[in-house]
């Protein structure tokens, strides 16, 4: 049996001493869905620090931007929340509210404090730091307009370990069948307010290892190899484009723990291709199968899956997935029929996790998997196709020049160039099918270019050479 080393001994006894004056939000962030004309019901998710007893909210007040507020009562676990391991508490706060007109609202809640020793948060004053979550939504007198937030399936928060790669997946489905995309952001402590002296995760401890990136089409966050034990915030804005335009949006406000533990992580694969979009048809039988290992032998694996598939709540025919197997070794299968109420231009994504049991919060695995579902008695085939945004980019490597061509059907656009690390470092606005950046900016490395226009958003990757 494995055994816990003296630094999580100590964490152990910080985490679940009693300071009744310590307060305690870790982590959240806000849905919504439109249920009547002019009227929302919104969800506050926060995940706090449970010992926090003093501090603990039994309702939030939540801000509805017309200059309206309205508590939010909690509705999960009783009205008492749900204890989870690690000290940490996870809270569902639901309010309605009617607007007078439709159009764009601030949805906001801010809490007092955030949970003391956040080692990039104001350190060590995060305790005194409020912790706020906000959501930019649309409003509609028609209340038979598709209109509901990307819901985030995978929780945000985490563990992590020193010098072993961190991966996140949010995994934000949208119900409307809007395209979503992701981008890093400074927290928040009140509206539009960015939280004081925050640092990068990759500015604790940096170093050639201690590496960032964020894909802004799947939102897959990966931190190379933590360098200092600790609790880490990063925020993520999470975005819904319609028809070509910024729709809604949302602030994913999570924690990472990093800790030393003597644990492994586990391993996830999946025999389909996780690099590319598998276009599959009404009438077919997808089928994934799925093979978790661990290599501490005293572990159990928990192998799960999130996806809008899933859900019965938006399809009368959803996805299945089922477990097998026990102890360090298991197997899943992903199966679904597709019908033509799944067919849609975006593509589906479908995050498996596979989870050890170390401590009763252990270590995870992921591996995805994106669908596009096409109905070719709706819409030819090839019409489909011809409806994804097309987009090239050549020299690949480039210099000083890079050349971009889309269709012009897909015009006018909006592009973007990020860093691999998820930094935003160029903007402009596309108008002709055939158009030069300039790249003079940009040093030796690999990049993102992220195109938003009227036939959706597509990203692809280039690398720079600087003579």
């Amino acid at each position: 049996m494995m055994k816990i080393n003296s630094t999580l001994s100590v964490l152990c006894l910080l985490l679940f001493a009693l300071p009744l004056s310590a307060t305690h939000n870790r982590a959240g962030e806000i849905t919504y869905r439109q249920i009547d004309a002019l009227t929302i019901e919104a969800t506050v998710v926060t995940y706090t620090k449970a010992s926090s007893v003093a501090a603990d909210r039994d309702t939030l007040t939540i801000e509805w931007g017309d200059g309206a507020f309205s508590k939010a009562p909690r509705v999960n676990g009783g009205g008492f929340g749900e204890l989870l391991a690690f000290d940490i508490k996870l809270n569902y706060y639901v309010a309605v509210h009617t607007y007078a007109d439709e159009g764009a609202y601030s949805v906001s809640m801010t809490d007092p404090n955030r949970n003391g020793g956040v080692l990039n948060v104001d350190f060590p004053n995060s305790i005194n730091i409020p912790f706020h979550l906000q959501a930019e939504i649309n409003v509609f007198a028609d209340p038979g307009i598709s209109n509901q937030s990307v819901v985030l399936l995978e929780p945000p928060i985490d563990l992590a370990q020193i010098g072993q790669p961190f991966i996140h997946i949010p995994n934000g489905f949208d119900p409307d069948g809007d395209s979503v995309a992701y981008e890093f952001i400074t927290p928040m402590m009140g509206v539009d307010e960015p939280v004081p002296n925050y640092l990068l995760l990759t500015e604790v401890m940096p170093g050639p290892d201690n590496t960032l990136t964020l894909d802004p089409v799947t939102g897959q966050l990966t931190w190379a190899s933590p360098q200092q034990e600790g609790e880490y915030n990063v925020a993520i804005l999470v975005k819904s484009y319609r028809d070509g335009e910024l729709f809604e949006s949302t602030i994913r406000d999570m924690q990472i723990l990093v800790m030393n533990l003597n644990n492994t992580f586990p391993s996830c694969l999946i025999d389909i291709s996780q690099d590319e979009v598998v276009e599959v048809m009404v009438g077919d039988t997808v089928i994934v199968e799925v093979t978790a290992t661990d290599d501490d032998v005293d572990q159990n694996l928990a192998l799960s899956s999130t996806s809008g598939l899933y859900s019965s709540d938006y399809f009368d025919s959803p996805a299945q997935f089922s477990t097998s197997g026990g102890g360090n070794t298991a197997g899943g299968t992903m199966e679904w029929i597709v019908k033509p109420e799944h067919a849609r231009h975006e593509p589906y994504l479908v995050v498996f996790k596979a989870k050890d049991d170390y401590l009763n919060m252990g270590y995870a695995a992921f591996a995805l998997a994106r669908f596009r579902a096409i109905d070719p008695n709706a819409t030819a085939v090839d019409e489909v196709r011809a409806e994804i945004p097309e987009l090239k980019l050549f020299p690949n490597p480039a210099t000083d020049l890079l050349t971009l061509t889309t269709d012009a059907a897909n015009l006018p656009a909006e592009y973007s160039i990020w860093s691999i690390e998820g930094q935003l470092l160029q903007t402009g606005l596309l108008t002709s099918p055939v158009e030069q950046l300039s790249l003079q900016q940009l040093v030796t490395g690999q990049y993102v270019l992220r195109l938003i226009g009227r036939k959706g958003t597509t990203s692809r990757i280039f690398s720079t050479i600087r003579r």
